[in-house]
Formats: structure tokens, sequence, C-alpha cells
């Protein structure tokens, strides 16, 4: 991937995963280990959390009230404050959600899962200020995901200053059903956008339990050249997409558009267009921004069959044959060599798909010519229906 950083204190990176805020003292210590962890004072009470790695973890913070009884299939509705200090060393529920079919490196068994769900969860280095605030929302095509997930837990951000923050939402039904009568007893008349609301509730907390010091907006909110990082930010994903242009229709069929200009190494990023002036003047990225290509660092782990695994996906591309890069794939596990306790296992070979859909489609296609010839010689001629059948595979060749 490429790494894009901003001059002048190189310090920010433009991941463009969600948000950044500044952050003043998200949590200051009460105690040292063994001792109660750190307290947060928020709107609603007071937060004790734990400590691990020397930062300061609270988990199932709820940026809302639980979405249930009445309150399901409703806007989220603000949390009540509670009195005393609330534990927050473990994790909410989950969404309810489907459960996986198969733990893989982006899924997991996420329960105990549950309607009261509206939580986050936060990391910060410990004594954090003047931090900016990464926030999180995961994916799973509104079906699926947490903010729980190991993947997403963000020790290696809280490690480099940032504090992160990742967040539970409604799914499903339960998120995103729209219904007339639903839509009757909203006060916009519309319904279905339950599980948006409350990913905005969540930035909402976010924004709130932040304090914001204007001071802070000159050293890092905006770029020498009068530029915020967001309108950079907005110049990169306007520019690096790939977007269909439409068609044209000529005398031999129709010739599809399409515009390719996503940016994918160092050379694609500094060409690309930060603002263009009146006058014709063009600010390409490469002049505001240190443009490397380099590695994510992003802590993972993964485990299969109950052990420690590492996962390789192996895809044909171009004009390669599907069934021809499976053999030779497996041709080479087979005669590979590895160090004792170490072991390869195949898993999700969605080319045995496509090879069950070819052995289909021969054998309807040999029962239809068995029905095309005894069809033709009961009712007309020997002669016609044997070159008919010959016929109709040439005709596919």
């Amino acid at each position: 991937m490429s790494a894009i950083r901003f001059d002048p204190r190189g310090s920010f990176a433009l991941l463009l995963a969600l948000c950044l805020l500044p952050a003043v003292a998200v949590a200051g210590a009460r105690s040292d280990a063994g001792d109660p962890g750190p307290v947060v004072e928020t709107a609603q009470g007071r937060l004790e959390g734990r400590v691990e790695d020397g930062q300061h973890v609270f988990r199932g913070v709820p940026y809302a009230a639980p979405p249930v009884g009445e309150r399901r299939w409703a806007p989220p509705a603000p949390m009540p404050g509670w009195s005393g200090e609330r534990d927050a060393s473990d994790y909410g529920n989950a969404c309810i959600q489907p459960r996986p079919a198969a733990p893989t490196l982006y899924t997991s068994d996420l329960a105990p899962t549950g309607e009261d769900c509206l939580t986050l969860n936060v990391r910060a280095p410990a004594g954090a200020r003047d931090a900016p605030v990464f926030v999180w929302i995961h994916g799973g095509s509104l079906q699926t995901g947490s903010g729980k997930n190991p993947l997403y837990d963000g020790p290696a951000l809280a490690a480099r200053g940032l504090v992160v923050v990742t967040i539970n939402y409604r799914l499903g039904v339960l998120g995103y059903l729209a219904h007339p009568g639903l839509s009757a007893e909203s006060a916009q008349g519309v319904s279905g956008n339950y599980g948006l609301l409350d990913q905005i509730a969540a930035l909402e907390w976010v924004r709130d339990a932040v304090p914001r010091y204007r001071s802070y907006a000159p050293n890092h909110d905006r770029l020498p050249i009068g530029l915020s990082f967001e309108q950079v930010a907005r110049a990169v994903s306007g520019f690096s997409v790939n977007l269909p242009g439409g068609s044209i229709r000529t005398g031999d069929g129709e010739v599809l558009l399409r515009t390719e200009s996503q940016a994918y190494d160092r050379a694609d990023f500094e060409q690309l267009v930060v603002r263009t002036a009146r006058d014709g003047t063009t600010l390409y990225l490469r002049d505001v921004a240190d443009v490397r290509d380099t590695f994510e660092d992003v802590d993972r782990a993964s485990w299969f069959n109950g052990k420690p695994a590492a996962f390789v996906s192996i895809h044909a591309v171009g004009e390669q044959r599907v069934l021809d890069v499976e053999g030779k794939a497996l041709d080479y596990l087979e005669n590979l060599a590895l160090p004792t306790g170490i072991e390869t296992s195949v898993w999700d070979n969605r080319a045995d798909i496509l090879r069950s859909r070819i052995e289909l489609l021969l054998r309807n296609g040999l029962m239809g010519l068995v029905l095309v010839f005894g069809v033709l010689v009961l009712f007309v001629d020997l002669r016609l229906a044997f070159w008919t059948t010959m016929g109709i595979p040439i005709s596919f060749l």
C-alpha cells in the first residue's frame, strides 16, 4: 500500500479510515498496576477501565440507551446517567447477527450477542493529550461484525499516539428494516436507517466526550498552503476512483466507457490533483505530501483448526484458467517440503464449485443430445437424427 505523510510535521498518515479529531486527556490514571484502573468522567457518569501494555482501555462504553422494547426500530436515545463508577473493562454484546459458517481472518465467533449492544471501545495512550482520535466503523455488509473484533482493537495505533475508538451498531433486520408502519411512527416519515443513526450517535458521543482546544488546529489541522487535511483527503478520494462513463452506440454495437483513475502506488498518488487555480496552476499531491510505497503495520493473529496459522489466497487472473491454476497450486503443495510441525491444509477451494458446475452442464448436455436423437429417430429419420445430434456440439466449437 502507499502511505501518505503530510508536511510539515510528518506525523499524520492519510489512512482515511473515518475521522480525525483533536483529543485532550481522554483518561487519567488513578493508580498503578494491581489497583483500580484508570477512571474517566463522561456526561453519563464515571467509567473505570484497565491498563494494557501501558495503554488505557475502556470497553463496553454505552453511547445510547439499549434499543429494546419500545426503542426497537427507533432512533437511538441518549443513555441515562449512572451513579458511582461503571466497570468498563470488558466488551459489551455484539449486535444480533448470523454466526459465521467457519472462522476466517475477518470473521470469528463474537458471542455473546444481544439487542443491548450500542456500546463502543476506547484505547488511548496513557496521559494522552492533543492526540488525534481514530474512529473505526466495522464492515460486514450491514449484516455482521462488531467493534470487539480483535482485528480492530488498535494497540499498534495507540502505541503511535492515536486514541482508537471502535463501535457497534444495529445490524440486519434490527438496523435496516423499512416498513410503512415504522415510517408512520417516525417524525421524519422514514424507516430502515437505524444502524446509520447509531453510527451518527456514536460519532456525536466521541465529539462531545473528547474536549477540543482550538489552539490545536493551527498546528495540525491545516497545511502551510491553506488547505485542510479534510480538503486533501477529499481530493484524493475523489480522483482515485474507477467510474463507469456511460456508453456509445455504434453500427457494430454498444461500446461501454469507464474511467480508470484508481491510484495504486507512489507514482499514481503523486500525480493526483489536489487543487486547480483559476490561472491554470495545478497543485499535485506530491507538492504537499511525502508519498511512500511501504507496508501497513497491523497486529493480526489467525487460527485454523485451533492452531496458529498463516492464510494464503490463490486466484486466477487475466486469461488464466481456474482449474489449471488449481492443479498447479495443489501439485506445488504436494511436493512442498516443510519443517517439522508445520503442515498445509486446503480450505475454501472454490474451484470445486466451478468443476461441479461444468460436470452438471456436461451431464445435462449429454442427456439433451440423447433426447434430441431419440425424438428425431421416432418421428423423422435416422440419418437426420444422427447429423442433427452431431451438429449441435460442433456448433459450440
